[in-house]
């Protein structure tokens, strides 16, 4: 039990402290990976509708132009005034549909960057500390036996010499002794 206690569960432990340390460190980086992905994904949705929206008002203006230029009745400032407002909103079309570009580019690399690289990793680093722990209890279990084996000639001398005594009670002998005191 004293060899048991100082040369294994002493080695469990620290294998065991030290294989918990670095998988909870692995599952927080594998975590903070998929924050990472969610966030760009969500930065695209949202650069999305933004360009939609753009796009949209762009149309809307564009149209509002046509009406205006094509009404005669309107003076040439308010024609102006539609043209003005027609040029901000395809401009400001074209900005959300650059940023909508952008970020999907960043949310592609990212994705092939995530599944191709990143994520295997983590998966990669999660299956060594499983190996590191099954040969952490291969070797524990050899050490047990071992010493268990160094114990057990020990055990069998004891074990003969019970054996040895057990034969040398005479049961007639002990009675009668017994009865005597």
């Amino acid at each position: 039990a004293e060899n048991l206690q100082s040369q294994v569960i002493g080695a469990v432990n620290l294998l065991s402290k030290t294989l918990r340390d670095e998988r909870k460190k692995t599952l927080q980086e594998g975590t903070d990976l998929q924050q990472n992905l969610g966030a760009q994904l969500a930065a695209l949705d949202r650069a999305k509708r933004n360009y939609e929206k753009a796009y949209r008002e762009a149309e809307k203006a564009v149209e509002n132009y046509q009406k205006a230029d094509a009404d005669f009745n309107l003076s040439r400032a308010e024609v102006e005034k539609q043209r003005h407002n027609m040029t901000l909103k395809c401009a400001q079309s074209d900005d959300a549909k650059n940023e909508y570009a952008n970020q999907l580019q960043k949310s592609n690399k990212l994705q092939h960057s995530h599944f191709q690289s990143s994520l295997p990793a983590v998966f990669n680093k999660l299956q060594e500390l499983d190996e590191k722990r099954t040969q952490g209890l291969k070797e524990f279990i050899r050490s047990a036996a071992d010493v268990e084996s160094q114990v057990a000639p020990i055990i069998a001398r004891c074990l003969e010499g019970i054996v040895r005594a057990s034969e040398s009670i005479k049961e007639k002998e002990d009675s009668i002794k017994v009865i005597e005191r």
